[in-house]
């Protein structure tokens, strides 16, 4: 992982694990890196989880995409690609200008 990706900042701790934006030093793409906590002894126990396996077959539009998958002294690392906000944000952003999203654009977003 160190050799792969350089963390720029915290965005986020769930409770799976922590992400941070990260620059891919092999493409020079900017990444949404979540570390994953806990430890993973193999390369399959990493690639049974459901979020890997659901993610590496999904792909949508409204859907974000799992770019990379590292495992590295037991740390299970997956890199996404970095969204300029994430659903809650633009509800929010909606919600300040009191205004809510309409029919239409919740189905643009859901299908």
């Amino acid at each position: 992982m160190a050799e792969r990706f350089r963390k720029i900042r915290l965005l986020g701790k769930g409770g799976f694990g922590t992400v941070f934006e990260a620059i891919d030093l092999k493409t020079g793409e900017t990444v949404a890196l979540k570390e994953m906590f806990g430890t993973y002894e193999n390369w399959e126990a990493c690639c049974n989880l459901t979020e890997v396996r659901a993610l590496q077959v999904l792909s949508h539009p409204h859907i974000v995409s799992l770019k990379e998958v590292s495992l590295s002294e037991s740390k299970l690392y997956l890199a996404y690609e970095l969204l300029d906000r994430d659903l809650f944000q633009m509800i929010d952003e909606h919600r300040a200008k009191h205004s809510y999203l309409d029919e239409e654009h919740i189905k643009v977003l859901l299908f």
